[in-house]
């Protein structure tokens, strides 16, 4: 019987993390005003593992990153791009309260 339950506990740690491994990701652009303290989130895109992924996801921020940091029109605005998983939300959490 122990043996039965440890198989089924490998079985269930390795689909785990395999549907970890392959959850989507987000390109999140953030933005700063020079005369405001306000760090603005908005989402560029969505990477799907059957896309490239978190892979597909960092190379398009890489070029989003060069271009902010080349465009003359851009300087006056902070622009930086971050792949994050789908699962986390970097404007924080929703409120539901008061």
């Amino acid at each position: 019987m122990t043996r039965a339950v440890v198989i089924a506990l490998l079985l269930v740690l390795t689909l785990a993390s395999s549907a970890w491994a392959e959850c989507a990701w987000v390109l999140w652009s953030s933005s700063v005003l020079p005369f405001a303290s306000d760090q603005r989130w908005s989402v560029v895109g969505a990477y799907s593992p059957a896309l490239g992924g978190e892979s597909a996801c960092l190379r398009r921020a890489d070029v989003w990153n060069k271009a902010a940091e080349t465009d003359q029109s851009k300087k006056l605005l902070s622009m930086v791009y971050t792949c994050l998983p789908d699962t986390i939300d970097p404007r924080g959490p929703k409120g539901g309260g008061r």
